[in-house]
């Protein structure tokens, strides 16, 4: 059997570097300060702080003062330190009880003053102690320097310094590291009115509106510049309207309401009066939000809301209009070739002919708010040429005539009705708007029913004189 030997060279090394690093914990005196987690701007900077020693050579007396210090730069180039305050400062101390046959275990908390804080007895472990001790510190304000400076994004050193009131007074002095971090500000800071429209009538004015939303986390206030974006179904892009809006507090901001909005395109080949067919577009909106918190950080990433929808259509009166207007057109021309040989038609040919250009015309353009939207309109009675009511001979040219009549007055009706419209959504009486809003739909069934026969009227008045 072989038997191993301690080298007794090694063996003396370890003991004397054992014994070395003993000696240098009982001389030593131990501070440390720990900053437990990143911050956004404006929040109170949570730090554990520790102090305690071995050492029994050193007169460190019976309390301490904890002081904080921020060293930077002032805007003039100087070298500054400023005091931070403490929000709270307090010491942990674990509590452990028994309750029937299970061991409690709680914490309790013993506010301290910074200025005075007073050891743990000598339980014999320590000669010095102040415990584990917790602090939050007191946020700067965003107005001076030294919380613009504090609160920037990045990272920053502060200097915890601890004096006795002992001989051996100090101060003794570490430090830590402050991450300051951007807020989680996401499309949630930006709501949408649930009352805007979702859709909306070709060349009349909408209006779009929400609210900012502040949730930050540490309660400052930020500032916002919010731009509307829109798009079409081609994905053109446009800008419809810049707010700027500050929030001092977490909070919501009053309703933000967006420039007018009036969308107008190609629809109605002008003089022949033919519908194509994009008589509807849909349109959708996202805000972009630029912000800045009260200490001065320019967030990097623009804030984009969630986008809404508005479907834009040609209403159904200007569809009515076109239509008249194009058949009315198509009479003009009958009559207007008939009239080659019965000079008769050609009253006939240009009544139609202003029929289609007025409702062409009607149809591009909408019409003023009345308010005036509780009074019924009524469609005047037209009155035809006297020979052609007092004479059999020509009754369908009287009927064409009459459908003429008919339609010109209902153009000023639907007109009226129209604007009336208009001015009961602008003054929101529910009452107003149903009331024209029936009228209306009465109007427009018995012209376009009238409209739609001119083109025969018009080839049997032809047939009629010839």
């Amino acid at each position: 059997m072989s038997s191993s030997k301690k080298n007794p060279v090694q063996h003396f090394t370890n003991s004397y570097l054992t014994s070395a690093a003993a000696f240098a914990m009982v001389d030593n005196i131990f501070e440390e300060l720990t900053v437990t987690k990143t911050i956004v701007p404006g929040e109170p900077i949570p730090i554990n702080i520790s102090f305690w020693t071995f050492a029994r050579n050193l007169d460190l007396g019976t309390s301490c003062s904890l002081k904080l210090l921020y060293k930077y730069t002032d805007h003039q180039g100087y070298a500054v330190t400023e005091e931070l305050k403490f929000l709270r400062l307090r010491r942990i101390v674990n509590i452990s009880f028994k309750q029937g046959s299970k061991v409690i275990h709680k914490k309790k908390f013993v506010t301290l003053d910074p200025d005075k804080v007073v050891y743990l007895p000598n339980d014999g472990s320590r000669l010095i102690d102040i415990g584990d001790v917790e602090a939050l510190v007191l946020p700067p304000s965003s107005g001076t320097e030294l919380g613009k400076k504090l609160y920037k994004i990045g990272y920053h050193d502060i200097e915890l310094q601890i004096s006795t009131n002992g001989t051996a007074t100090g101060p003794y002095s570490t430090s830590d590291t402050i991450s300051v971090v951007y807020e989680n500000v996401n499309s949630s800071w930006w709501e949408w009115n649930p009352a805007n429209p979702a859709a909306a009538n070709w060349k009349e004015d909408y209006y779009l509106s929400g609210r900012c939303v502040n949730k930050s986390s540490a309660g400052i206030g930020f500032n916002y510049i919010i731009q509307l974006e829109e798009w079409d179904e081609s994905y053109n892009q446009n800008f419809n309207g810049l707010i700027t809006e500050v929030l001092a507090v977490p909070e919501e901001s009053d309703l933000l309401i967006f420039p007018v909005i009036k969308q107008s395109w190609r629809w109605l080949v002008e003089g022949v009066w033919y519908v194509e067919p994009n008589i509807g577009q849909r349109f959708t909106y996202k805000t972009s939000m630029q912000i800045a918190d009260e200490y001065g950080n320019n967030y990097p990433n623009v804030i984009e809301s969630d986008t809404i929808g508005v479907q834009v259509n040609v209403s159904d009166a200007k569809l009515g209009y076109a239509a008249t207007a194009f058949a009315s057109g198509i009479s003009a021309g009958v009559l207007g070739v008939a009239a080659i040989a019965i000079p008769l038609l050609a009253i006939g040919a240009a009544a139609a002919g202003a029929v289609s250009a007025t409702f062409g015309a009607l149809a591009l353009d909408p019409p003023s708010p009345d308010k005036k939207y509780l009074d019924k309109v009524l469609v005047k009675r037209y009155t035809v040429p006297k020979r052609l009511s007092t004479s059999g001979q020509f009754k369908k040219l009287y009927d064409f005539y009459m459908g003429i009549g008919f339609i010109l007055n209902s153009i000023h009706a639907l007109n009226k009705v129209e604007g009336k419209i208009l001015g009961a959504i602008d003054a929101r009486s529910k009452k107003g708007l149903l009331k024209q809003k029936t009228e209306y739909r009465a109007i427009l069934r018995d012209m376009l029913s009238v409209s739609n026969q001119l083109s025969h009227f018009a080839e049997e008045a032809s047939l009629e004189i010839a």
